[in-house]
This record gives structure tokens, sequence and C-alpha cells, in this order.
């Protein structure tokens, strides 16, 4: 067989071929090998955690404008065993490659010992049904009366289960959208924790740093005189108060260089309960970090949106996790949106774009989209249309300058973004709208958007004030950490500080860790944000990362409105919507 097309595809890269290479040579293997090898490295460079030789096979010819498998997964298997010192069914071998038979699956060795030592952890923490038996009514009554907001019969809401569960529970899921209440879920959980325990050691951590400050700052508003919570013991206040969210790798200890966490199964975290948000953004292999570091008695608690973007990482961890049958009785599903509810067409479209299959969702994609743009409130849902072509910029522009003074109100004039009167004014323009795009280069990605938003505002001077940024770096010398967003103001740079003295710290430009303009940001970045008013920007061209769970994600950032520039037959966007992410994966099997 001729495999000179397949090393010179756009599908691999030099890499590919030099791991396979390395393949070949620990066992004097053939051409067959030394594919088989680059598929399965090139698998996970595409953020799957191992290759599913079916599904490889299965691709159209020309996907993507790569060259179809020239064998069938059977016939991939006979290469497979007549080659085991290069590639074993024991993930506790040495075999760089390890093959799960049954499923036709071929992991990477690290990959597969991932898998199952997530599998293992769960499992060990799933060995009672979280719904065997009805809840103790005095649990009910307490979960009722320390929260102002459960005014339904806990029959009838999901959040007050969602509470039963986690604290009756050694490992929970919550998955919702947002404004479904998961913050207000873990809050109460925590208050009813420490009133069971007021010396439990709680772990509060996010996969990163904007969304572990988010944590904090959902927490205090919670938290808040006009929150939610009816807690009478100030001691269980001050005691939420005080805990301070962290990223995982500020948990575990990861190096930045290595990679490796000082926290391990030899070196166990000291706690008792531990709670991730947005764990949808966790890859594979910072799952199994966790998980590896957790103690036997300590109970987990995931949270997150498992229709949102996965991480751009290995693996959809949390989003299996949650479709795992075995795993139903500890998953609860946080459905109703409470932060939206005065713009039900928008959600109607985020509910049926999540819950139709591929086939009804084209059938109905037109219906799905005119009664979107039919609403009686012309601010829910509206498409800017423009012939996306490249290098349209004056067009882009003028929409952008025509939809600020659409948006501009009494309170928000967005003619004055350039010239705020305080640092609190100019926060305000970047919080009340944001420009998500799907992509970070080109002619309709960040870099573009942001720099017409310069010349709009007639933001010529390197910081001129109301300029928002986003660090781009985790920094330990200032604090700033990867996402966070400042404002220029007189010179500096102003950041929000959640539970300081003072409501900002200021930096001068040159005491910043690396960051860019904020006018736009990706829809990746934008993950655990939420603003009134959103314009979400689509490529110009077909892009493989234009997903179902990017729209959703892009949509699901607002609060009342949101604008979409798209071509007019909506072709891109449609595209998308009908492009579900797959990554191809064994842990629902072990599981």
């Amino acid at each position: 067989m001729n495999y000179d097309n397949y090393k010179s595809s756009n599908e691999f890269i030099p890499l590919d071929w030099q791991f396979a290479d390395m393949v070949v040579r620990r066992c004097d293997g053939d051409d067959d090998l030394r594919l088989l090898a680059a598929m399965a490295l090139c698998a996970v460079r595409n953020s799957h955690s191992c290759l599913d030789l079916a599904a490889w096979s299965s691709r159209p010819a020309g996907y993507e404008d790569f060259l179809p498998s020239p064998l069938s997964p059977e016939d991939w298997l006979p290469v497979a065993e007549r080659h085991p010192s290069a590639i074993s069914q024991n993930a506790s071998s040495t075999a760089p490659l390890i093959l799960d038979k049954e499923h036709k699956l071929l992991y990477l060795n690290r990959y597969r010992r991932y898998e199952e030592s997530i599998a293992n952890a769960i499992r060990s923490r799933n060995t009672t049904s979280a719904t065997a038996a009805p809840f103790p009514q005095q649990l009910v009554e307490n979960i009722r009366a320390t929260c102002r907001y459960f005014t339904k019969p806990f029959e009838e809401d999901r959040q007050q289960q969602a509470v039963a569960t986690a604290v009756t529970s050694d490992f929970t899921i919550i998955t919702g959208g947002p404004g479904t209440g998961k913050t207000t879920v873990l809050t109460v959980i925590l208050a009813l924790e420490l009133q069971r325990n007021p010396e439990c050691r709680i772990t509060l951590c996010a996969p990163t740093g904007k969304a572990a400050a988010r944590m904090k700052e959902s927490i205090a508003r919670e938290l808040a005189a006009d929150g939610s919570l009816s807690i009478a013991d100030d001691a269980i206040r001050q005691s939420l108060a005080a805990l301070v969210p962290q990223t995982l790798h500020a948990v575990l200890g990861i190096s930045p260089e290595t990679g490796i966490a000082y926290r391990n199964c030899q070196n166990q975290l000291e706690t008792e309960l531990v709670v991730v948000d947005e764990c949808s953004m966790s890859s594979l292999e910072l799952v199994h970090q966790l998980l590896d570091a957790l103690p036997p008695t300590a109970r987990l608690i995931l949270l997150g949106d498992q229709n949102q973007l996965a991480s751009v990482e290995s693996g959809v961890v949390f989003a299996e996790l949650c479709d795992c049958d075995s795993l139903q009785p500890h998953v609860c599903r946080l459905i109703e949106n409470h932060r939206s509810k005065t713009n039900q067409p928008l959600c109607d479209f985020v509910d049926q774009m999540i819950l139709e299959g591929q086939e009804q969702l084209s059938d109905t994609m037109d219906g799905m989209l005119q009664k979107l743009y039919n609403s009686q409130d012309g601010n829910q849902f509206q498409t800017i249309r423009l012939h996306c072509g490249p290098k349209n910029h004056d067009a882009l522009k003028l929409a952008l300058k025509n939809l600020l003074e659409t948006i501009s109100t009494s309170s928000i004039d967005f003619h004055r973004w350039n010239s705020p009167k305080s640092v609190e004014e100019a926060f305000s323009y970047s919080l009340q709208f944001k420009i998500l795009c799907a992509v970070r280069e080109g002619d309709y990605g960040i870099l573009t958007i942001n720099s017409l938003m310069r010349d709009l505002l007639n933001m010529e001077a390197p910081y001129p004030d109301g300029l928002p940024l986003i660090v781009t770096q985790n920094d330990p010398v200032t604090g700033l950490r990867n996402g966070d967003v400042g404002v220029c103001f007189q010179g500096k740079v102003h950041f929000p500080v959640a539970d300081g003295p003072q409501p900002f710290r200021a930096f001068a430009p040159v005491q910043l860790p690396p960051h860019e303009d904020a006018f736009a940001m990706t829809i990746h970045k934008s993950q655990g944000s939420d603003y009134p008013v959103v314009l979400m920007v689509l490529p110009s061209l077909d892009n493989p990362i234009m997903t179902r769970e990017l729209v959703y994600t892009g949509i699901t950032r607002t609060k009342k409105s949101f604008f979409l520039i798209a071509e007019p037959d909506d072709k891109i966007l449609k595209t998308a919507i009908l492009r579900k992410t797959q990554r191809w994966s064994g842990l629902k099997y072990l599981l």
C-alpha cells in the first residue's frame, strides 16, 4: 500500500510522523503501523481522547479535504495485534499505544490510563443511589428555610432536589444553562454543609482564573442583603464569605513547566468537600489529576453546562458523565432560565437547538429562525445582514456604528465610551455590551473587530480612557490571571477587586502581563460570562470550529438583547447549528 498521499495530507503534521517512526522502530513495524500511530496522535491533537477506528473510517470521502481511511476498522485490528510491543490491550504495559479491541478504540497509553483512573474514582463514589429513598422531611424543610427563592413544592423544584442530592451523596453532578440557578443551589449547599459541620474543609475551584473569580463574585451576590439566602447565623455567612475559589491548577499545585501536579495519590488534598465550577471546560487530564488527588472520603460536586463548549484540550468528560446511564441518580438537571425570562423566544430557540436531533433541526431550522426574527420585541434577536466577504471592513464598521446607536440609552450612551468620567463609568460600557467572535484572526475575528472599534471610537493612543483590556497570561507578580478584564483610565489600567478595601486595583501599563484589547473576545473566552447586550460575529467562510456548542455558548451569554452578524441566507449559522461536536472517547464504556 502506498502511503505517500497520507504523508502529504493536510490532516497530519510532522510531529505525527515523528511519533509514528518512533513506534515503528520499537518493533520493526511496517507502513500500516506507521499510519495507525500517526492517526492516533492526530486524533489526540484534535481534542479526542482516542482514535475511534470506526468513526475515522466512516468519514465521507473528501471530508474537510482529508483522505479516507485505507482500511476498514476490522482490517486495522490485525495490524494492531501483530505488533504487541507497540500496541497492547493492557494500559499498565509500557507499550506506547493501547487498544480497546471490543470498541475499536486506539489510545496513546497515558490517555487510556486517564480514562481508567477517572472511571475507577467515579465508581468508588457511586455505590449508593442518591434517589433510592425519599429525602428526609427535615432536610426538605431545612432547604426551603435556607433560600427565599425556593417557593415551589419540593417535588416541582429541580433546584431544591439538586441541593438535597448534593448534601446526601458522595458524588453529585449539577448541570444547567446560564440563569438556571446553579450558583443559588451551590450557595445553599455550602450553607447547609456549614450548618451541619462548621469546621468542614471545603475546596472551591474552577478550570480558569476567570471562572474562579466569578464563582467568588456569585457567592458574594447571594450573600448580599438583597440576595436569596435567609440564614440567620452570621457565623455561617462569614464562613461562606471567607471561602476563596482557586484554579484547579493552583489547588493541585500543577507546575506550568512540566504539567506535573504536586497533589496526587501519594500526596492527597486535605479536604472533605471539593466543588468544581464550569467543569465542562476541564480536560481529560485535569479531571484525572483532580480525582487522583482526592481522598477516598472526600465528597465531590461538579457544576457546569454540558451543552457548552468543551475543553480546548482532549476530552469532553463533563458531558459524558452527565449522559452516563449508571450515574443518572447523581445527575441534577436545572432547566428553568430565571435570568432571561423576558426573552422567551430566545430561550425557546436555545432549548429547541439542544433537544432536537440532527434531522429534526434540519427540517425546522427555517421556522426556528423566522420565529426569532418575528418576535414582538425587536431587541430580542436581530440579525445584521452583511455579505460577509473578505475585506468588507467599511460595511462592518458601519454596522458596528449603527449598533452602538441602537443600544445606547439614557444611562449608557456608547458615544461617550472614549470619554468616561470615572473608572466605574468606563467599566459600565464593557459590562453592558460585548462582541463575541468565533475566530481570533481573519476579517471577522477579534483582532479585526477590536481594531475597527478603536477606529470607530477614536481611541488612537496606546492606552486611551475607556479602552477595555483582557489579560492573556497568568502573572504571579501582579496576581492578574488569564481572562481578567480591566479598563484604561487616566494613564492606568484598573481591575475590579471582589473583596478588597478598594473596588479597583490600578497598574501602570508597563506592569501588565501579556494583554490585548477586549471590545471583542472569542466565544471560548466568554464562557462563564454574561452581558445585557451581545453581538455575535460569524466568519465569512465555514470553519470546523463552527459547531452547535459554539453557537449555543455565544447566544446564551446574553441576558436581554442578542445581535448577530451573518450572511443574508444564514448559511454559516445553519451549518454550525447542524454540526454537533463529536469527541471520541471510551469513558462511557468504562463507566
